[in-house]
């Protein structure tokens, strides 16, 4: 605690010192189940700080869950996939990643947020954020379990119109041929 005061760390969005937002952030997650997400953003504006802190915090959670899945992909079918499986895998996870994105946002909870002046690059006046959120594990299993409901959506969408486009295609090939045939006649 010291060393984030003597590093101009202060509580921001509250009026509690930052000695009760850690006691009131600790007690928080000592409930079962509950998961800790840090971030950290800046900007010259606090709202936009703010908002940049929570995006970032689900953009992690997002990546990690991406990572997590692709980790257990490769352990089990490392050697069996083809380079195309590869590629249609990591297609999968970029849109499963941003489905999980948006749908744990709404499960994320703001417990603090620390602040300080700082510099941008080129001298402007800036704020540096840090901030740790919390989330119910259940309710982050929930929101995966959609995200992947969504995506097996997508895909079954993306097979059915495949195998219309290869139909039309197949029929228009058909017509083309015949019109040809019936021309050598």
């Amino acid at each position: 605690m010291k060393k984030l005061n003597k590093e101009g760390w202060q509580v921001y969005g509250t009026s509690h010192t930052l000695e009760v937002a850690l006691l009131t952030h600790y007690d928080k997650l000592a409930v079962e189940g509950t998961e800790e997400l840090s971030a950290a953003a800046t900007s010259t504006m606090k709202n936009i700080g703010t908002a940049k802190l929570m995006q970032d915090a689900s953009e992690k959670y997002a990546s990690q869950m991406g990572q997590a899945l692709k980790g257990r992909t490769v352990t089990e079918h490392g050697s069996e996939q083809t380079e195309e499986d590869i590629m249609e895998m990591d297609q999968f996870l970029q849109g499963f990643e941003s489905k999980v994105k948006a749908e744990i946002n709404g499960e994320l909870k703001p417990s603090y947020m620390l602040i300080r002046p700082a510099k941008t690059a080129s001298g402007k006046d800036c704020w540096e954020f840090e901030g740790y959120s919390l989330i119910n594990q259940e309710a982050a299993h929930k929101a995966r379990m959609r995200a992947m409901q969504e995506m097996m959506q997508e895909q079954k969408a993306m097979h059915k119109l495949s195998e219309k486009t290869a139909k039309w295609i197949q029929e228009a090939f058909d017509a083309e041929e015949e019109a040809l045939m019936t021309t050598m006649d």
